[in-house]
């Protein structure tokens, strides 16, 4: 099913069945070395955030298996699933989401990852889809920023306890030779507020403006939305907002509404940076 307002998705959650993995194991540890151990990644020289976790476990009382099995897989807008491993795995699913990935780097390793007993496919991720958001962003953790051979191991708050010096050889030995940590600030805490369908509606409003404009269309669109979101997602108050406008507008009153706004925004560019200087910007 594609909704009307969604562009090709640029955010791809690899997906694996964890039941497939010795329960006596890190399936992690061993999920990481099939992907990362490919090199397509690392090659492919591309900025990405990675975020990790158990995108599903089981059924809830109450829950409908059927709408949920819809949710996490039939919503998206470009999908490489094994449909008889999707089926076997549910509802036990360990998801590995790559914010700004490109769809040809993601069928390049779902052909890789083939061989693979616990992969079971590939989907894009719509985070103004409120189940979406839920399943692939909210419940998963941040674990790495990667660009080329360069990786950053996420810590949240300033809590360096979270620092995990081990996870860093390992990824080493995976091909990475420029290692270290970053904080994300409050991002993914209870005090991000902006982890609202609403807000990601005004994110893929921006996206959707600049992809006709920019030189390499959706690929820079999805960077440079991803560059801001670190920046400061609140940003997209006056981006998106404008980016909505700027779509609907059907006269010279609303265009300058939407002027207004773009003004706006330097202003408040500005005066967070003077603020956040040197911080994460959340």
């Amino acid at each position: 099913m594609r909704h009307p307002r969604w562009n090709d998705g640029m955010i791809i959650a690899l997906l694996f069945n964890w039941i497939a993995y010795k329960q006596s194991g890190n399936y992690w540890h061993k999920i990481r070395k099939a992907v990362f151990g490919t090199d397509i990644i690392q090659r492919s020289g591309r900025h990405m955030k990675l975020s990790i976790g158990d995108v599903l476990v089981g059924i809830t009382a109450g829950q409908d298996p059927e709408a949920l099995f819809n949710a996490a897989f039939n919503h998206s807008d470009w999908t490489l699933l094994y449909e008889e491993r999707v089926q076997n795995g549910f509802p036990t699913v360990f998801g590995m989401v790559f914010d700004n990935m490109p769809r040809e780097l993601a069928a390049e390793l779902h052909d890789a990852l083939f061989n693979h007993r616990g992969y079971v496919g590939a989907l894009s991720v719509h985070l103004e889809f409120a189940p979406h958001l839920a399943l692939y962003r909210n419940r998963l953790p941040p674990q790495y920023r990667l660009q080329g051979r360069r990786l950053r191991s996420f810590y949240s708050m300033g809590n360096m306890d979270g620092c995990d010096e081990h996870d860093l050889n390992d990824m080493r030995s995976l091909g990475y030779s420029d290692l270290d940590f970053e904080d994300t600030g409050a991002g993914r805490t209870i005090l991000d507020d902006f982890d609202t369908p609403r807000h990601f509606a005004r994110v893929t409003a921006f996206r959707s403006l600049l992809s006709g404009d920019l030189a390499d269309g959706e690929d820079c669109a999805y960077e440079l939305a991803m560059l801001l979101e670190d920046l400061s997602p609140r940003l997209f108050n006056v981006l998106g907002a404008a980016a909505e406008r700027l779509s609907d507008a059907e006269n010279e009153e609303e265009v300058a509404q939407v002027a207004l706004s773009g003004r706006r925004y330097p202003e408040q560019l500005a005066e967070m940076r003077a603020v956040e200087a040197g911080a994460t910007g959340w």
